[in-house]
């Protein structure tokens, strides 16, 4: 049977040498640490056990890595380590410790999207759900965070906030073009027709030159 060569400890954690094999990185933290003693002689039951242990903490250790630079739901963290072929028993476990944890949280992680996006880019009840499904976010958790964030919201003026962030623009074009480009833009945010016109008619009414314009548009119409 092979022999522990040695065990060291480095920057990366603690590194075992068993002879004929590449040297293998356990975390510190593992009770193999202890239990495997240089000059030791292992066999494959052994070293198997050791192999495992090595596995799991790198894919705890990449999965720490890539939740450091960005947040993950769950279905994106198992991806991040099916992506690396692991065994699929060793990403679920990773999975379920960074889950029991608290590390690994869709609730948290939809909560934070969501409130993050009507800050920063105000959208409907469609573009949420479907950015939380883009995420990984199971259907009814996003549906349900959603509509708990949207709660006695007006469309109206949801549609008010996006148009107004880009209405300087639009103001410059045509009554039509303008019209045309603002019930576009609200549309692929998520809003309904009513919303959206209400909002462009109140925008458009605002200012004196298109206020103008579109009331000789209007009166063309008839």
């Amino acid at each position: 049977m092979p022999k522990i060569l040695k065990k060291i400890s480095s920057g990366r954690g603690v590194v075992i040498q068993v002879e004929g094999a590449d040297p293998l990185i356990l975390s510190p933290a593992n009770p193999l640490v202890v239990e495997f003693r240089v000059d030791e002689e292992i066999d494959r039951v052994r070293f198997t056990k050791l192999c495992r242990a090595v596995t799991e903490w790198e894919a705890r250790a990449l999965l720490s890595r890539k939740l450091a630079i960005k947040p993950r739901s769950v279905s994106e963290a198992l991806r991040i380590l099916q992506a690396e072929k692991l065994a699929d028993d060793i990403a679920k476990h990773a999975i379920r410790d960074f889950t029991e944890r608290g590390i690994l949280d869709d609730t948290t992680l939809a909560r934070d999207i969501v409130v993050q996006t009507l800050r920063d880019r105000p959208a409907g009840r469609s573009y949420l759900i479907a950015l939380l499904r883009r995420r990984g976010i199971d259907a009814e958790l996003a549906t349900e965070t959603v509509g708990l964030a949207l709660a006695g919201a007006d469309e109206s003026e949801l549609a008010l906030a996006i148009l107004r962030k880009r209405w300087t623009g639009i103001s410059r074009l045509t009554f039509e073009r303008a019209r045309t480009k603002s019930y576009t833009l609200l549309s692929r945010r998520g809003i309904g027709y009513e919303a959206a016109r209400s909002a462009f008619e109140r925008l458009a009414n605002e200012g004196s030159s298109f206020a103008e314009r579109a009331s000789n548009a209007t009166a063309e119409e008839e």
